[in-house]
């Protein structure tokens, strides 16, 4: 796989597909920073942004088919060829007349909460079916046009399918994820993993494509023009709730990397935590780990927009973090250094459980010790007075 990687040669993509590529990004300042950038893009980037972008599955292949017809090398065309594939057998698999052989089960997701994902299970026998399920319980008459419920919206739905084999089990074929009018914006292929298992380069082929589309980890390798101190507003509704947080350091070394670019934010229990920005672990989610990395289909860069202006009185000490991280970017290091200077110091921590616990002193037990890309229980975090304090 990482062999076809190597040959690196950018793609040229028309003004005009390009700019409908670029469309994709919500965020102004992203888009504007990717549309200078996007001279160098190979073809595995264009892909990566179109697969993971939070669009209808419909929009996507439509795109990528849009590029197969470009002037290209071999390599490249098979590529977005075997991108489209995956695409195309996620969608007809969703589609298909099962006969009665397959269900579907609908999940309701409520981006409010934060310790249970799961606010209904329904099982379907089509996805005509799902259709009429969200008319049913989310229209105000229970015939309404899906079309007119907002995406930017506080829940959104899981939708596993599950088709029969020759034994008496249902095999778990693909997880699709669904905008709150219930377009399937992602998708999981779980047939694709068992092929995997036959040890084949075209096995791993597919797997890779159809990684593509579950939308995690998407964009993590990318670079942003965000830089010290600035106050970042990122609205990744359904799947998040709207916050802010405040960019504290950029790896001078290394700004693309997915851990390259980290952030101040306010956690839900008041206290100031620290995040990679790419990782989303800033986004207000769960307190389960599982839950953390499973909701995060869509990369904050979508919509991470450079905030100007007055923040909410909630989070009125991210701007002052930011105004001193402007005055002197040095202090970047030294919150580098607090949160990362001794990692199994337990005073770095503040644990979630079913309740919260702070852990103020090294003696404090913390619970398991973390790393800085974990998806976890416990996040670094420092109450206010406490970061101001070192700050001085």
């Amino acid at each position: 796989m990482e062999g076809r990687r190597t040959k690196q040669k950018p793609l040229h993509v028309p003004y005009d597909l390009k700019i409908r590529i670029l469309g994709l990004i919500d965020s102004s300042d992203m888009r504007e920073y990717c549309r200078h950038s996007s001279e160098t893009w190979t073809v595995y980037q264009y892909a990566e942004l179109i697969a993971s972008a939070p669009r209808s599955m419909e929009q996507k292949i439509e795109l990528l088919q849009a590029m197969r017809k470009l002037p290209m090398e071999e390599y490249q065309n098979q590529y977005l060829s075997e991108c489209c594939v995956a695409a195309q057998n996620a969608m007809e698999c969703l589609y298909k007349d099962q006969q009665g052989r397959s269900i579907f089960l609908v999940r309701s997701m409520d981006t409010e909460m934060l310790d249970v994902s799961c606010m209904d299970t329904e099982p379907v026998l089509s996805y005509d079916g799902f259709l009429q399920y969200i008319r049913e319980e989310f229209t105000e008459d229970g015939a309404g046009d899906l079309g007119e419920i907002p995406e930017r919206n506080d829940f959104y739905f899981v939708l596993d399918l599950y088709e029969n084999t020759e034994s008496d089990f249902l095999d778990h074929t693909y997880r699709y994820i669904c905008a709150p009018n219930g377009e399937v914006q992602y998708f999981e292929s779980f047939t694709a993993s068992i092929q995997r298992s036959r040890d084949n380069e075209e096995a791993w082929r597919q797997q890779e494509c159809a990684n593509l589309f579950a939308g995690r980890n998407g964009l993590n390798y990318w670079q942003t023009p965000f830089k010290v101190g600035d106050i970042l507003y990122v609205d990744c509704r359904p799947y998040f709730l709207p916050t802010y947080c405040v960019i504290h350091y950029v790896d001078p070394e290394m700004p693309s990397d997915c851990c390259g670019l980290r952030c101040l934010y306010l956690t839900h229990c008041g206290y100031i935590g620290e995040a990679a920005v790419k990782h989303g672990g800033f986004l207000p989610t769960g307190l389960d780990d599982v839950l953390a990395g499973d909701r995060q289909f869509i990369s904050p860069l979508y919509r991470a927009e450079i905030f100007h202006g007055k923040l909410p009185e909630k989070y009125a000490v991210l701007n002052t973090l930011g105004e001193k991280l402007k005055e002197s970017p040095e202090l970047r290091f030294k919150i580098d250094r607090y949160f990362f200077g001794d990692m199994k110091d337990a005073s770095r921590y503040v644990t979630f459980t079913s309740q919260v616990t702070i852990a103020d002193s090294p003696e404090s037990k913390a619970g398991q010790e973390t790393g800085i890309c974990d998806r976890r229980k416990e996040i670094l975090a420092v109450s206010e007075d406490r970061l101001f304090r070192f700050l001085e």
